[in-house]
């Protein structure tokens, strides 16, 4: 059973980006004679979060950077309504952000917690706390240097992969991404979509940026136009190499 869905929310520079995520669990079931599927149950220990398949009776997610937290809420909230195994951890270093999303997703209820966090530092959580870390829309915040340490740390207190999600490097959004930061009517935006939209990292150099960090290749680099996604395994399986459309 697949559950997609397409969260649009604000960046930090009031930029809307669509991000397509999918939550699954694997369901149950048998076939009878005429063969007609009847589906008897859920498999809740295999579940299958933005792509990566995790093996846990509970899958716990990590966000660095997380910002204002949409895409934290959001993941959360269709784990809610769809009643899956899931708890996300959003972080952040500035503390109103983290003040605003504890406040929503209590007033929600949702299995969520924000939490005041120097992405570049986990040291405070033991060795495999998560299953899932996730860096979304900010990649192009850091240097190459930051990224990779990063991924390297996710190595240690990630169970199964670093996901990685950003805007594709390309003129069209090198133009696009302004155009619609400059429709807020506010000029510092237009001027922060631009910069934004120049250091987006290219399919290539985010494949130097995870091997560095792993010294291997147990990653891949993929796009869902308007997005290129890093994944990096640390469960001796291969990414998911299929490039979504």
């Amino acid at each position: 059973t697949l559950f997609p869905y397409t969260t649009l929310f604000r960046s930090r520079w009031a930029i809307f980006f669509v991000t397509l995520l999918s939550i699954s669990v694997v369901s149950l079931g048998r076939f009878d004679d005429e063969g007609f599927l009847y589906i008897v149950g859920r498999k809740k220990e295999m579940i299958k979060v933005a792509g990566q398949i995790v093996y846990a009776p509970e899958v716990k997610v990590l966000e660095l950077a997380s910002g204002s937290g949409g895409l934290a809420l959001a993941l959360a909230e269709e784990a809610q309504r769809k009643n899956l195994p899931l708890f996300v951890t959003g972080s952040d270093i500035i503390p109103i952000f983290i003040e605003e999303g504890n406040r929503q997703a209590a007033e929600k209820a949702l299995p969520l917690n924000f939490r005041l966090l120097n992405a570049f530092d986990l040291s405070e959580f033991s060795a495999g706390s998560f299953d899932l870390m996730v860096l979304s829309q900010s990649l192009h915040h850091f240097t190459p240097g930051q990224l990779a340490v990063m991924i390297a740390q996710s190595a240690k207190y990630t169970k199964t992969a670093f996901v990685g999600i950003d805007g594709y490097r390309s003129v069209l959004l090198a133009g696009g991404v302004p155009l619609m930061a400059s429709l807020q009517g506010i000029a510092s935006f237009a001027f922060d979509g631009l910069t934004s939209a120049r250091k987006f990292y290219s399919e290539l150099e985010l494949d130097i940026i995870a091997e560095i960090a792993t010294g291997k290749r147990d990653h891949t680099v993929t796009s869902s136009w308007p997005l290129s996604i890093l994944t990096v395994r640390f469960d001796g399986l291969q990414p998911d190499a299929r490039r979504a459309s």
